[in-house]
């Protein structure tokens, strides 16, 4: 009685593909698959090579014959073939769902401190001014900075349940609003005058010369951003609208051009608080800081209950005015938390300001947005956010392995100011005051009043707005 040897199930064909460091090529891949690259990337493997391992050679020749007898048939009936009446010729697929891992690894003997590095990593490497021997006593933060740099443009108390991601949805819906009757703002507002320019878009000041509405005479701001961005703008301004609250600049209304998303904004006739930060002479007293960083912490106190993250807290995105007034503005990176996303982990941000855990690619909270505000304090008190000379890569390299930054010359500031700054500069966002636990600290109940800062303000910027 003779026995049969069934076909085989479950067949799996596994391919031992490796880079040839020596050949500078693939060894080990399909034809097929060596045609989809590019060339002289592919060198097919000697079968008869003794230098592959033995699990990889190839088979006898005396076996060759049996194991055609036992898989033959069953891969010529199973197999897809070719057209060209090649019927027993089995076509193997492109590759598909791709990964490149990179194997980088610490080296101290390499210009860099790591080897392994794509070309146009290790080029970045070696202009980032982080030298090999801080490679080796921190290679995780270095690699996390490289890492940001190459590839970054990442609640827990509140008094209102986190909403789902539908409710958020739903929300940001109703506040988006395009007036349909402007199609080109310059038939109804008059006096333009560029404000500033920036990778978002230019920003103008204009007179609304609508007759018989509410802000007909009054001055606004006006952003002209690409209509190519409209995806991402329409996520600003509904974030911006949703955040009516007297230290947030007003949202007004949004037109659409053929070219332009145009964003109607509440005009700040002071300008930046960038103005007001100078490294050669000191502008601002501790109560004048302590009131700009005030009103932006009751601005962000409310952003936080709502579970909204602004997520780009610097000087440049803080406007004030003549009257004494602080809001925050520009929330093209703001976000919402929701029950599906407690924490958010994409990287945005201006990086001297930037959290550590961002930089780490950490999940993240609200959090951040208090690191950039204590960075925005040192501003004002120094006239720039720390590292601001160092080169990018490695200034995000130092948030990361460095304490947490201080005031320079701390003797000269209150010891109430440097254990403000003691709770906002904390590497543990765990750790990191909440906005509301920061409104109670002693350094900010003696503020300037508004009037002495509009004046400080009208004083130092004179025409700012115009």
């Amino acid at each position: 009685m003779s026995s049969e040897v069934s076909n085989p199930t479950g067949f799996k064909k596994v391919l031992h593909v490796e880079w040839d460091a020596k050949a500078g090529a693939f060894r080990g891949l399909p034809k097929e698959w060596a045609a989809a690259l590019p060339k002289g990337t592919y060198k097919e493997v000697d079968s008869s090579s003794k230098s592959l391992a033995p699990h990889l050679r190839a088979p006898a020749a005396k076996d060759k014959k049996r194991k055609e007898s036992i898989f033959g048939a069953w891969r010529r009936s199973q197999a897809p073939m070719e057209k060209s009446g090649q019927n027993d010729k089995a076509v193997i697929s492109l590759p598909y769902n791709v990964v490149h891992e990179m194997h980088v690894r610490p080296d101290s003997t390499t210009a860099t401190g790591f080897s392994g590095l794509p070309i146009a990593w290790e080029e970045a490497m070696k202009g980032s001014g982080i030298s090999p021997q801080e490679v080796k006593a921190n290679p995780q933060a270095a690699l996390d900075a490289l890492q940001f740099a190459m590839e970054g443009p990442p609640p827990k108390k509140s008094q209102a349940p986190l909403p789902s991601r539908r409710t958020v949805n739903m929300k940001m819906g109703e506040a988006l609003f395009f007036n349909k009757d402007v199609t080109d703002p310059r038939t109804c507002f008059k006096e333009f005058h560029q404000l500033g320019q920036g990778a978002s878009g230019i920003v103008y000041s204009a007179i609304d010369d609508r007759k018989g509405t509410e802000r007909y005479g009054q001055r606004v701001a006006l952003k002209y951003c690409d209509l190519k961005e409209l995806d991402e703008l329409k996520t600003e301004i509904a974030m911006q609208s949703m955040s009516n609250h007297p230290n947030v600049v007003n949202f007004l209304e949004a037109f659409l051009t053929e070219r332009h998303c145009v964003i109607c904004l509440e005009f700040m006739d002071g300008g930046m608080l960038t103005n007001l930060c100078d490294t050669k002479r000191r502008i601002c007293d501790e109560s004048q800081i302590a009131y700009v960083i005030k009103c932006s912490l009751q601005a962000l106190s409310f952003m936080h209950r709502q579970h909204r993250i602004h997520r780009d807290i610097k000087s440049d995105n803080i406007l004030v005015d003549f009257s004494g007034r602080v809001k925050l503005a520009d929330f093209g990176f703001a976000t919402a938390l929701t029950r599906s996303t407690m924490k958010r982990q994409s990287v945005v941000g201006t990086p001297f300001w930037m959290a550590p855990e961002l930089i780490k690619s950490q999940s993240y909270d609200c959090k951040v947005d208090i690191w950039s505000l204590g960075i925005t304090a040192i501003e004002m008190a120094q006239g720039e956010p720390p590292l601001m000379h160092e080169p990018v890569m490695r200034a995000l390299f130092l948030i990361t392995v460095n304490e947490a930054p201080k005031l320079n010359d701390r003797s000269s500031w209150s010891e109430s100011f440097n254990h403000f700054l003691s709770k906002m500069l904390v590497k543990d966002p765990a750790s990191r005051s909440s906005a509301d636990q920061l409104l109670l600290h002693p350094f900010l109940q003696d503020t300037a009043k508004p009037q002495a800062f509009g004046n400080l303000v009208k004083a130092k910027l004179g025409r700012g707005g115009k």
